[in-house]
């Protein structure tokens, strides 16, 4: 199972910091993705998982080197950071995972998502919002997939 942890861009000129409760624009540097980072971490220990960690924020990529990635790495798993000034470009980062592959499962993080979920589930580009702390719930939510269980609940 290939998963793509990524840090979405915002497809303007202006980085956001997209960390937990620091979220906002960039000034002077941009922070990376340790959320994801520890995401990734932990699901490398599940036995047939691949992980790549991409921050598309610090790159700078166009909505052409988004699709690229997709189509390169062809994930199954897409996990989207996400804040409420960036929300509108996370669901179209999320879109665009959709449109190289519609069976890519979406799965998005963040405080945005987590005070929204009913309404971020109910868009066709989203699958699943994980509420709150997102590592350990990661963890729990992966080797369901793995193992062919149906997600429910994780807590």
């Amino acid at each position: 199972m290939d998963v793509l942890l990524l840090n979405s861009s915002s497809f303007t000129p202006v980085q956001y910091v997209k960390e937990g409760i620091c979220q906002g624009r960039a000034s002077p540097a941009i922070w990376p993705p340790t959320t994801l980072a520890t995401i990734g971490a932990i699901c490398k220990r599940i036995e047939g998982v691949n992980v790549r960690l991409v921050d598309a924020n610090a790159l700078k990529l166009t909505k052409p080197g988004l699709l690229s990635v997709y189509k390169n790495f062809e994930p199954d798993i897409v996990f989207l950071n996400t804040t409420t000034p960036t929300f509108p470009s996370d669901l179209k980062s999320a879109e665009l995972a959709k449109q190289v592959n519609p069976s890519v499962t979406t799965i998005m993080i963040g405080t945005h998502v987590s005070a929204t979920a009913e309404d971020v589930v109910s868009t066709p580009y989203v699958d699943i919002v994980i509420r709150n702390e997102p590592e350990l719930i990661a963890l729990n939510l992966m080797t369901a997939m793995v193992n062919n269980n149906k997600p429910v609940s994780y807590t």
